[in-house]
């Protein structure tokens, strides 16, 4: 099993997203398919709330923009060796208001990678 943290803090001054945290862990080795890997990460990321104060001042102004919130994502992936140089991975993400805006419906990405090494 391996395990990850990750922080990002970043200038507010120039950044729409001023810090993210992400979690993760990765489980490898099953006894029918050792070299598979099974993975799952949260992360959250934090609007700058100069954005934010932006963002309700053009609300007020009639912009309809809202001023937004932080941004919930998560993942889990499934990574199929194939072949000594070959594997191949689906992937599902939720996203919670993307972008930190709430007014936007929840996201589902389905996606797939393949990966040749070399």
């Amino acid at each position: 099993m391996s395990l990850y943290l990750n922080g990002t803090v970043v200038d507010r001054r120039t950044s729409t997203v001023d810090r993210t945290i992400a979690i993760g862990a990765s489980l490898s080795g099953f006894v029918t398919r050792p070299d598979d890997e099974l993975g799952l990460s949260i992360a959250t990321s934090h609007l700058n709330s100069r954005v934010s104060a932006d963002r309700r001042l053009r609300e007020v102004y009639g912009s309809g923009v809202r001023p937004g919130n932080d941004e919930f994502a998560a993942e889990f992936y499934y990574r199929v060796k194939l072949g000594p140089h070959l594997s191949f991975s689906p992937d599902l993400q939720w996203i919670k208001r993307p972008g930190g805006n709430g007014d936007r419906g929840d996201v589902v990405i389905i996606g797939a990678r393949t990966s040749v090494s070399f």
